[in-house]
């Protein structure tokens, strides 16, 4: 299957890209600056969901399915301004991009976090439950999500990822505050 990414570079995005590449995949990954390829099957492509049309001129090749997971994830409310220009309007700009160049598939990465304040079961299913929101950053998710779960035109599979802290296999992480390396300092202390 031929895939167009965002958010391929983030945190998540990278583990996602290198496991579709490990299955069989062929990859276009949207990135903000020039990159060079080392794996046959992955493409980069410059542009940026914030702006109009991702800010591609033209594909490279066209994708069978459209994979969105940039986001911006910082739980800082003097941040919403940035995570609603990314997390929301970057999602319509994805949207737009889809119909634009005739991709009907479209999985869009969200987070546990729409369920704000709910408690109780919240299921795959569920949504808008009059929930309240703690920061921008699940507002700002909750908002995209609905754009894309309730869009008629688009064939639409949402994943709702908890909390990122490494590969299960052997807990390596990208991410620099990632949960893994202050605790590895705890246990290499107590060796």
């Amino acid at each position: 299957m031929k895939l167009f990414v965002t958010g391929a570079t983030g945190y998540l995005g990278r583990e996602l890209v290198n496991e579709l590449l490990s299955r069989g995949h062929e990859v276009t990954a949207l990135v903000r600056r020039p990159q060079e390829s080392k794996h046959p099957h992955l493409k980069y492509l410059v542009g940026d969901v914030t702006k109009h049309n991702l800010g591609v001129e033209h594909l490279l090749e066209q994708p069978d399915a459209f994979v969105h997971a940039a986001a911006i994830t910082t739980l800082h409310p003097r941040e919403e301004s940035a995570l609603i220009r990314t997390n929301l309007e970057g999602t319509i700009n994805a949207v737009r991009f889809c119909f634009t160049n005739y991709i009907q598939r479209f999985f869009y990465i969200s987070t546990v976090y729409v369920s704000g304040d709910h408690t109780g079961t919240f299921k795959e299913s569920d949504y808008d439950l009059g929930q309240v929101f703690k920061n921008p950053y699940e507002q700002s998710k909750f908002n995209a999500e609905g754009i894309v779960r309730n869009h008629k035109l688009l064939d639409v599979t949402v994943f709702r990822p908890g909390i990122l802290v490494g590969r299960y296999e052997d807990g390596q992480s990208t991410l620099f505050e990632g949960f893994y390396r202050p605790m590895r300092a705890i246990v290499a202390a107590h060796d």
